[in-house]
């Protein structure tokens, strides 16, 4: 029998440059939330497995498509937008912050951040806001 969390170590090992990753869970979650999908909540080593898998996601979880992320945990479409500026958003948007400090960049809801004390948040400069809008 294989279980589930055969090779996961090596899977889950460069967590620390995950930040852009867990943080899109964070909005599939609350999107799924809002269209009162079940389960709500969303496995991490299952969703980082599947992302590696379809190459939405390297080894090192640098994110190679946010969208297809997205669109995968939640059965919607989604369209991306980056912005210099957010307000208020509807329902169904969403936002991250994206920051930046020495070639260095650190992902973030406006609200929490999936690494508290981050360096690049600390001494870094907001660069922009990817929004996402679900369909």
């Amino acid at each position: 029998m294989i279980s589930r969390y055969e090779n996961s170590q090596r899977i889950l090992w460069n967590m620390n440059s995950a930040c852009f990753f867990i943080t899109l869970l964070s909005i599939a979650e609350e999107e799924r939330a809002r269209l009162k999908l079940s389960p709500v909540k969303i496995d991490l080593l299952d969703s980082a497995r599947y992302s590696m898998n379809k190459k939405w996601i390297d080894s090192e979880y640098f994110v190679r498509n946010d969208v297809k992320i997205l669109e995968w945990l939640t059965g919607k479409k989604v369209v991306k937008s980056e912005l210099d500026k957010v307000g208020v958003l509807a329902d169904n948007v969403y936002s991250l912050e994206k920051w930046e400090y020495n070639d260095d960049y650190h992902f973030r809801r406006r609200y929490f951040d999936v690494y508290k004390g981050s360096l690049t948040v600390e001494k870094g400069n907001l660069v922009s806001y990817y929004v996402y809008t679900f369909i």
